[in-house]
């Protein structure tokens, strides 16, 4: 219980940055699946940590929620 505690917790309070940029690098333009067209080579990505751990798609409609349960 403890390790989901922390778990989610971390979800919610990321002590990371808001952002990781990556260069794309080559043979990795088509690393994202569900993308319309493949990404340049050389081009800048980020994800965010902050949209990521709220995203309704990836945890639900109550993932504006702590719930270690998850």
């Amino acid at each position: 219980m403890i390790l989901a505690v922390i778990k989610e917790t971390m979800r919610l309070h990321s002590p990371f940055p808001p952002a990781f940029p990556r260069v794309i690098a080559a043979c990795a333009e088509t690393a994202i699946p569900d993308l319309a067209a493949p990404l340049p080579v050389g081009s800048l990505a980020a994800g965010n940590t902050y949209v990521l751990g709220r995203s309704k798609e990836i945890w639900g409609d109550d993932a504006d929620m702590w719930k270690p349960e998850r």
